[in-house]
């Protein structure tokens, strides 16, 4: 069985991505602050991670086959002001740099790692180019 480590994954997307993967037999690994407040998921393990700190769970990393990263501040969650936007920055670059880190110090097979960092698109018309 294939595992993938997703950070973010109790997020808006993650909520719908977990379940859709473990429900194609995959094993889910789900990087979190806290995993002693998460829910039991079948197919699903718990991995500790502090981007603050840039320290993350061996194990997660040399067990994975694939990285989901979709972790990072809200882009909805508040007003943007100059410092909520680099609060968002901040969580989209200090989280890659960590995983990045681990990748580079920890024995691993991962094979591919997909990164989203918002929901949403641009349409190629002017006018309608929203993401809401």
């Amino acid at each position: 069985m294939q595992t993938i480590l997703i950070t973010g994954g109790t997020g808006l997307i993650g909520e719908s991505l977990v379940p859709f993967l473990t429900g194609k037999g995959y094993a889910v690994i789900i990087l979190t602050r806290n995993k002693e407040d998460k829910k039991d998921i079948p197919g699903v393990r718990y991995a500790e991670w502090d981007i603050k700190k840039q320290t993350i769970d061996q194990s997660a990393i040399e067990q994975s086959d694939y990285i989901i990263h979709l972790a990072g501040a809200g882009v909805v969650d508040k007003k943007w002001t100059k410092e909520y936007k680099q609060t968002i920055i901040d969580s989209r670059t200090h989280s890659s740099a960590l995983l990045v880190k681990a990748l580079g110090e920890y024995k691993n097979e991962v094979k591919a790692i997909v990164s989203a960092s918002a929901i949403g698109y641009y349409g190629s018309d002017e006018r309608k180019s929203s993401p809401f």
